[in-house]
């Protein structure tokens, strides 16, 4: 799962973008169809990512210079 990419087609309010992710981010990403808000442990349990490598991905997803996730407390630690 780890050198594998996806090509994913997200709408951001009106504009369409296409995201080039790694696997662990398309697991990610995939969660959010359903719902908007997930805490860390639910989106551990449902994905069955390992802790370190999830830890890793959203911060990647929600502290980059483009933020696809927004986290609460906001900040550089997840």
């Amino acid at each position: 799962t780890n050198m594998g990419t996806a090509d994913l087609k997200a709408h951001f309010g009106s504009k369409r973008h296409e995201l080039s992710v790694s696997t662990n981010q398309m697991v990610v990403l995939l969660q959010f169809n359903s719902t908007t808000k997930i805490s860390f442990k639910e989106l551990a349990a449902m994905t069955g990512i390992a802790l370190p490598d999830l830890k890793r991905n959203l911060l990647t997803l929600s502290c980059a210079k483009y933020k696809i996730l927004n986290k609460e407390p906001s900040g550089k630690t997840i």
